[in-house]
């Protein structure tokens, strides 16, 4: 009996001894004891201990953190390789959908943006001139990043009120029109009008119809031949043919179609007034301030001129319309400027004539 129990005892000792045997030979025991001591132990086929996670006691499987490092731009500074994220781009570059640019002109980079320059706005990825921007009669000096315009300046002949670029032309100046101005408005060169003349500081009416005005209360009619010389002696006649103008006429003022108009040699008159609508020939000289022209009424066409046989001076010659020619036989002193309504006109030693 003693016997058969030794017997035993040495059979369950050999099984257990085989069993322990196998035990520490498969990658079980060996994946449990890297496990224990932290290592990463190589099981072979690819697997280690670290990449592993059991499924059963007798299986297991890789983890996700098998996946491949992954890489960043070239131009990237600082990149998370587990997932290929590039969180700072290199000196010179900018950051824009995980891809590392480089700076356009007129910008500087931190690595992650870019900001223009001065004077410069972000389009896209890259920075155009503020001067781009546009702006109406002027131009644009500087913006913020959104290419809003916040500093301009006006062309010239153009000046800056609020956001805008006015005309020059649109500055108020007593009978006459500004031609220029600074940019804060203030008018530094304007041209009288037709019926005004510059006095060295200003523009100032000229006494063109008045009182040789043709339609004042001691003008009888304006119909048929008619001639008078009232009180002050403003001479006015309305009808065609010859007409003489008296000598002591102050001023004078003529109507109608066509004439021969005799005035006295070396005459003086403060205005005189030439309205026909065709031929006019003018016979002695005279000497005038304003000489005015009008030639207008009961346009039919035809040739308009007017010829003076005799020296004239004048001061100023003003056309009421932009029609008619003055021809000036004896001469034209006096260096006279010429206007003309809408328009232009200029004035040599011989002839008077409107350009446009």
């Amino acid at each position: 009996m003693k016997t058969f129990f030794v017997f035993l005892l040495l059979s369950c000792s050999l099984a257990f001894n085989a069993q322990a045997e196998q035990f520490l030979s498969n990658d079980s025991f060996q994946l449990a004891k890297a496990f224990k001591l932290g290592r990463d132990t190589d099981l072979g086929g690819g697997f280690s201990a670290s990449r592993l996670t059991v499924k059963s006691k007798n299986s297991y499987q890789t983890s996700s953190s098998s996946s491949a490092r992954q890489t960043c731009d070239s131009n990237c500074k600082q990149c998370d390789a587990r997932i290929g994220q590039c969180h700072l781009c290199k000196t010179g570059f900018f950051l824009n959908n995980n891809r590392c640019i480089a700076c356009p002109e007129n910008s500087s980079c931190s690595g992650r943006k870019f900001t223009c320059d001065a004077g410069f706005f972000k389009q896209n990825l890259s920075c155009l001139s503020c001067n781009t921007l546009s702006v109406e009669n002027g131009f644009c000096d500087d913006c913020n990043d959104k290419g809003e315009c916040t500093l301009s300046g006006c062309y010239a002949g153009y000046y800056k009120a609020d956001k805008s670029c006015l005309s020059c032309s649109s500055i108020k100046v007593e009978n006459g029109t500004c031609k220029n101005c600074d940019n804060e408005g203030i008018c530094t060169d304007f041209s009288c009008d037709y019926q005004s003349t510059f006095n060295g500081t200003s523009c100032v009416k000229d006494v063109i119809w008045s009182p040789c005005n043709p339609y004042n209360n001691e003008w009888g009619g304006i119909n048929g031949r008619y001639g008078w010389t009232n009180s002050t002696g403003a001479h006015s006649w309305n009808y065609d043919g010859e007409h003489t103008i008296p000598s002591d006429a102050w001023c004078w003022d003529g109507y109608g179609m066509t004439a021969t108009i005799n005035v006295p040699d070396g005459a003086n008159y403060p205005a005189i007034a030439i309205r026909f609508w065709s031929r006019v020939t003018v016979n002695g000289s005279f000497s005038t301030k304003y000489l005015n022209i009008d030639m207008s009424s009961h346009n039919t066409g035809g040739t308009k001129i007017i010829t003076f046989n005799d020296p004239v001076t004048a001061e100023k010659i003003i056309f009421a319309s932009k029609l008619g020619t003055l021809v000036f036989n004896g001469g034209l002193n006096g260096n006279p400027s010429c206007a003309v309504k809408d328009g232009w006109c200029h004035c040599t030693a011989t002839k008077c004539v409107i350009d446009g």
